[in-house]
């Protein structure tokens, strides 16, 4: 998005397509299912940003 001829105007700009092979998909998946295994460990990334919140809480 940027910013046409006036205030208030706004134009959608569009890029490239998007052109994916089998390669970029399974190295998607892979990711992704790695993501999903590590929230189900626990103490897990949602634990641990929880206790920094907290932490940073606590200390101000």
């Amino acid at each position: 998005m940027y910013q046409g001829e006036g205030a208030g105007t706004l134009r959608a700009r569009r890029g490239p397509p998007l052109v994916i092979g089998r390669e970029e998909i399974d190295h998607f998946l892979a990711a992704y299912r790695k993501v999903l295994a590590d929230l189900h460990h626990f103490p897990g990334p949602i634990w641990d940003l929880g206790t920094t919140l907290l932490q940073n809480s606590i200390s101000v």
